[in-house]
């Protein structure tokens, strides 16, 4: 079994690769994002998050954490081990699949155990498309991007993608990943 973490900043394409993965390459896929999501619905971290912020709605959490670092990181002290411990939970339910791991901004001292880190990138001009397609005006996509600039620099992954051309060529160069880890 091998277990490849997908990390990158927003809009870059860590979706797109996790589709290769689990359609070409037939990988079980555990989404932090989604692990979150599923955390936040059921209520695990609104006693914290009421104490802390004064509310619990996400929409205004982000809005709070946008542009406040201190904020940002006191959010993520109340749900970042709660999400680490369920995708553990998660990777131990899979013991004889590979598994990638889409977690949007991580750092090695999350400790889940892996084979191997990728990071992906796009340029900017395309990680803006991507966003405004979700409906993101410019300035707040912009915003978004350039408070993840810092974990672009300090990209300590095994492995770095830049996601510059085709959905084919992006396969390709996930498959020379995977052939290494051979």
């Amino acid at each position: 079994m091998k277990t490849i973490i997908i990390t990158g900043t927003i809009a870059s394409g860590k979706s797109t690769v996790l589709n290769i993965l689990e359609q070409r390459f037939a990988y079980h896929i555990i989404s932090a994002d989604k692990v979150y999501h599923t955390l936040f619905e059921q209520g695990i971290f609104d006693k914290e998050c009421k104490k802390a912020f004064k509310t619990v709605d996400r929409a205004e959490l982000r809005a709070i954490v946008l542009n406040d670092k201190k904020a940002r990181e006191k959010l993520g002290s109340i749900t970042h081990p709660k999400i680490i411990d369920k995708i553990k939970k998660q990777i131990n339910e899979q013991p004889k699949k590979n598994i990638a791991i889409e977690i949007p901004l991580f750092d090695k001292k999350n400790l889940i155990e892996h084979d191997v880190s990728v990071f992906i990138t796009a340029p900017l001009d395309d990680r803006l498309v991507r966003l405004t397609k979700r409906g993101i005006i410019k300035e707040d996509a912009l915003n978004l991007i350039d408070v993840q600039h810092h974990f672009e620099k300090l990209n300590d992954c095994d492995y770095t993608i830049n996601n510059d051309g085709d959905e084919k060529i992006l396969e390709q160069k996930i498959g020379q990943i995977l052939k290494d880890l051979e």
